[in-house]
């Protein structure tokens, strides 16, 4: 694709917390387009992920909770959730950046 470039951990994060604002800012000019194939990107890498990770990015990266509060939903402890936060970030960079998809 004409816009797929390498992505930092940094714009994994923000692809997963931002998720919302980037979904308005999607259009047919060249930076919404963009925007479409960083999102499509982002679909297509999560089911690659552990359920556990999956479920870490959405409790603290989409709806924005906290180790503390993300590890009593999923009856793990604060470290725990954080960890399994971390490592889908790591693992969903790889993904995207190793063209897996």
């Amino acid at each position: 694709m004409l816009w797929r470039n390498n992505y930092s951990q940094r714009e994994v994060r923000g692809l997963i917390e931002e998720r919302e604002a980037l979904l308005e800012r999607a259009d047919t000019n060249r930076a919404g387009l963009r925007v479409l194939v960083q999102l499509a990107d982002l679909a297509r890498a999560l089911p690659l992920l552990t359920l556990k990770q999956r479920q870490a990015l959405f409790l603290m990266g989409t709806v924005g909770m906290s180790a503390f509060d993300a590890g009593n939903v999923l009856g793990v402890s604060k470290q725990a959730a954080w960890q399994r936060y971390t490592h889908a970030l790591v693992r969903l960079t790889e993904v995207l950046n190793k063209g897996g998809l």
